[in-house]
């Protein structure tokens, strides 16, 4: 059991250097994805790697308004967690 275990994280590991992936910054907004949605996990052929901005709500996207302080932090930081991802 052990060595079938071992191999399949091998294999996962594997994989998932040879896949590409992308990174997605998402607003802080949870609803139930669908297909194509960019949150459902079969929505594309490669990995994803997804961040949210904590506090860049749906409505507050909506509205259009500069990021306050808060939001522009919250994003800078799922930014440079996405660029720090392995593989992405």
């Amino acid at each position: 059991w052990s060595s079938a275990m071992e191999r399949a994280n091998v294999m996962d590991e594997l994989s998932q250097r040879a896949t590409p992936a992308i990174g997605i910054l998402r607003i802080d907004y949870s609803y139930p994805p669908a297909p194509g949605d960019v949150d459902y996990p079969g929505s594309y052929y490669y990995r994803t790697v997804q961040e949210v901005a904590a506090g860049l709500n749906f409505e507050a996207a909506q509205e259009g308004r500069p990021l306050t302080a808060q939001q522009r932090e919250a994003m800078e930081g799922a930014i440079r967690r996405l660029e720090a991802a392995k593989g992405v």
